[in-house]
Parts: C-alpha cells; sequence; structure tokens
C-alpha cells in the first residue's frame, strides 16, 4: 500500500531530489520545477509489490533511500 507524502515534501525539496538523479541533473531549474509539480511521492511499506512481473506501467519510478528486492 502506498502513501503519498506531496504535502510535506516542498518543490524545492523535489528539485534538489531530481538534480541528483544522473538522467535530470543536466535540467536546468525551470524543468526540474516541472517535474517536480507533476510528481506523486509514495511510500512503500515492507513487503509491498510496487510493480509486478510483466505487468505494464506508463510512469517512471525514481526510488529514494530505498531497499528493494528484484
Amino acid at each position: 500500500m502506498a502513501s503519498t507524502l506531496q504535502t510535506i515534501i516542498t518543490i524545492e525539496r523535489q528539485v534538489e531530489l531530481l538534480r541528483r538523479v544522473e538522467i535530470f541533473a543536466h535540467l536546468d531549474d525551470e524543468a526540474l520545477r516541472g517535474l517536480a509539480r507533476r510528481m506523486t511521492i509514495r511510500r512503500w511499506t515492507g513487503g509491498a509489490l510496487i510493480v509486478g512481473e510483466g505487468e505494464r506501467d506508463t510512469a517512471l519510478y525514481v526510488l529514494y533511500l530505498s531497499l528493494i528486492h528484484i
């Protein structure tokens, strides 16, 4: 089960986090803010399934402070 933390993390903090991700690092602040405004931040509890094998999804997952098992 995922919970949304959008109200806790500010747009500027989201920009800082995105800037640390290699594929977004070259983007300027305006582009990063645009991405941040479209982000949904979620937290999963231990053992939760994020995406199942063979499932199709249109989302991009950027994991932060995570331990995952594949």
